[in-house]
């Protein structure tokens, strides 16, 4: 399986097949020492003089990098080349595999693990390439008996120079927990390229095609697949190639398995197996090496239009000997490229970086690769970093200050879930900090008077006699500002302990000294706005003018003239509302019937109180219905011999001004009614007589 991996990201490396497609340099770095397929005994020595003796398995006991070779070597095309470097103790001290399977298979684990030797010459040939892109593959179980230090294989291979001319895989091999041996690889790689553990056949598949699929800027899809499984999957614009690898995750025959491309068959690239002969050095050992089975791989490799968007599915046969582990690599061709940079600045300047995602000589477009939510555009120089925003033009620029002269590195770095694009290392030499001497001009602020709300008085601050003002980043600083006071500069507030960066290079800025509402008498003289370049080297050439003004403490009533005024308004309110509200109606069903003759009470006219002048409430009025000397029913405003006022409780009372009689309805003889009774409501259905007239309330 870690045969797989390898073969993945080999294939990636190589793949370099389609018109005006970048070719590919690889240098492959195969560790051919006895620790790879047999048992040894590994020493760990520590500071104290301690030390530690240890029996380790074999790192690769079925070969899985040889079957990598095979498949990177299976896989090349076009203008690619492939350099197959090994170890060797004698001069030139490394030795070169020829590019033939046979070769390849033959290839014998008895030499000690001797890096220096390989290292310079993979660095040669990658420094003298002229092809565009530049990979060092390094399979091995690590560490050297040669370089002792991770340091000294980097220098080696130049991976600390400011500029770098090769990108770095480290592929390491075993089939232990993780060790000090395995730390070797990490740490020679670190900062400069990829180091992937793999440990068993899946880790192989997926992080073999991941690590190198990175490193194309391509889409990498891994998987296993079981018998007569298939996996689907689609190719979108953009994608100029798909590679797919297969092997088998145990040792067994040769499987069946079927690339398609919109139901098409493709043909297969190259296929076989690992296997070797009981002859070769080292195999009398290992019992097993040689013991067919052997794993088995298949590789495909095909062109697609980049216009358009294609179906592809991988089918594993029925009857499958064993299950497979499969690798597929999008190649999308997208490349990081620094589009602007200077070759030079001055220490304490921001240095400016253009960068693009650059796919076949063009400018990236596809705006839904930008919007992924993990995807972010980076910067740097040397080890600072910084991000980079993104234009109408889908350039994305940044900026970085340096604050030490040197030689650097600077580069720019997009990524998303599943991928890193690396630009190509650019230099730029940092001179000496750049002179810096502020002159500031800040008029008076004036004196007012505090109110119920925040006051301010802005003024302009002038650097124009200043030099470098408008090139050097710069800050300011507010010392002595009295509580209840704040100091604004373009809008933004100054801390009060710290430091405020100004945006854009400019020589005028709107500066307000801000007071809180309701303030207590405040007085500036001790005030101060300090201006210094943002870097810690050009504080002790600070500039400092003062803050001139003083604000007059707020009267009470012109503090809190607006709250008496809400607390008048909503008495106001509750007063109108109450108003409204509390007054009584009739009840709809509330009738009066008049008549001149108490035996025509039936017939006679009948009232809705509710429905009569004054039959509905007012403001602070109840409902009120009077009726005149002719029985018609008048306002409240208005002459009547008798009124009817709705009450609490659905009451109606009575009032008049003449005497009110009431017809007893037991002794049915009639008896005055009393103010008192005629104020507690008027009883229903029980006839009333007021002068000539003769009532009943309905």
């Amino acid at each position: 399986m870690k045969f797989w991996v390898v073969m993945t990201v080999l294939s990636a490396a190589v793949f370099g097949t389609a018109t005006a497609r970048a070719s590919t340099e690889v240098v492959l770095i195969l560790d051919n020492s006895p620790s790879m397929i047999r048992k040894t005994t590994f020493t760990t020595r520590y500071p104290d003089g301690r030390q530690d003796v240890a029996m380790l398995p074999a790192a690769d006991p079925d070969r899985l990098a040889v079957l990598a070779t095979l498949i990177l070597n299976g896989i090349m095309s076009g203008d690619d080349k492939l350099t197959i470097l090994s170890f060797q103790k004698d001069a030139p001290h490394f030795l070169k595999i020829p590019n033939q399977a046979s070769a390849i298979r033959a290839y014998n684990n008895n030499a000690p693990t001797l890096f220096a030797g390989a290292f310079q010459e993979a660095a040669r040939i990658l420094r003298s390439s002229r092809r565009e892109r530049r990979l060092l593959l390094i399979c091995s179980d690590g560490p050297p008996e040669d370089l002792t230090s991770p340091a000294q294989g980097r220098r080696r291979l130049g991976l600390d120079q400011p500029s770098s001319a090769f990108d770095v895989l480290a592929f390491n091999l075993s089939t232990e927990p993780a060790s000090t041996r395995q730390d070797y690889l990490h740490e020679l790689v670190a900062g400069a390229g990829r180091h992937e553990r793999v440990g068993d056949p899946y880790q192989l598949v997926a992080g073999f095609t991941s690590a190198y699929a990175r490193t194309l800027g391509s889409k990498p899809l891994s998987g296993r697949l079981g018998n007569g499984d298939a996996f689907d999957f689609v190719a979108d614009r953009y994608v100029s190639e798909v590679i797919v690898v297969a092997a088998s995750l145990s040792r067994t025959p040769a499987f069946e398995a079927t690339l398609f491309t919109d139901g098409r068959p493709v043909p297969e690239r190259s296929s076989g197996d690992n296997g070797c002969s009981a002859r070769i050095l080292g195999a009398e050992l290992a019992p097993n090496l040689c013991k067919a089975p052997f794993h088995t791989f298949k590789v495909w490799r095909a062109d697609k239009d980049p216009k358009k968007v294609t179906s592809w599915s991988l089918k594993l046969a029925s009857g499958s000997p064993s299950d497979i582990a499969y690798g597929v690599i999008l190649r999308y061709e997208l490349s990081a490229e620094v589009v602007q940079a200077p070759d030079s600045a001055r220490a304490g300047e921001p240095i400016p970086v253009v960068g693009r995602i650059r796919w076949h000589d063009q400018t990236f477009d596809d705006r839904s690769f930008y919007s992924s939510p993990k995807f972010q555009a980076t910067m740097f120089i040397g080890n600072l970093e910084g991000p980079l925003a993104q234009g109408g033009d889908l350039l994305f620029r940044g900026a970085v200050e340096v604050g030490q002269p040197g030689l650097y590195r600077l580069g720019v770095v997009f990524e998303n879930e599943w991928v890193a694009l690396r630009s190509r290392i650019r230099t730029i030499e940092v001179k000496q900090w750049a002179s810096l001497r502020i002159i500031a001009a800040l008029p008076d602020f004036g004196r007012w008077a505090g109110r119920w709300r925040t006051t301010e008085s802005c003024r302009s601050l002038d650097l124009t006699g200043s030099h470098n003002a408008d090139v050097v980043p710069i800050e300011v600083l507010a010392k002595g500002i009295p509580e209840g006071t704040a100091v604004t500069v373009d809008g933004t507030a100054v801390p009060r302990m710290r430091p405020l960066p100004l945006a854009g290079k400019k020589l005028q800025y709107e500066v307000c000294v801000v007071a809180e509402r309701c303030c207590a008498e405040l007085d500036g003289k001790s005030s101060q706005l300090v201006i210094r370049g943002r870097n810690p080297y050009y504080h002790a050439s600070a500039a400092s003018v003062p803050l001139h003004f003083a604000v007059e403490a707020t009267t009470l009533l012109g503090c809190w003239w607006l709250v008496i005024l809400g607390v008048l308004g909503l008495i106001l309110l509750a007063i109108a509302v109450h108003g409204k509200l509390s007054p009584y109606s009739f009840d709809v069903g509330d009738t009066v019937r008049i008549s001149r003759h108490e035996n025509k009470l039936q017939r006679g006219a009948s009232y809705r109180l509710a429905e009569q002048p004054g039959g509905r409430r007012g403001f602070y009025r109840n409902a009120t219905v009077g009726f005149d000397n002719s029985a018609s029913p008048v306002g409240p405003r208005r002459t009547a011999i008798v009124r009817f006022t709705a009450a609490e409780g659905g009451i109606i009372s009575l009032s008049s001004g003449v005497s009110v009689e009431m017809r007893d309805r037991r002794t049915r003889k009639w008896e005055a009614l009393k103010p008192e009774d005629a104020q507690c409501g008027v009883r229903k259905n029980v006839v009333y007589r007021v002068g000539e007239y003769y009532f009943r309330l309905n």
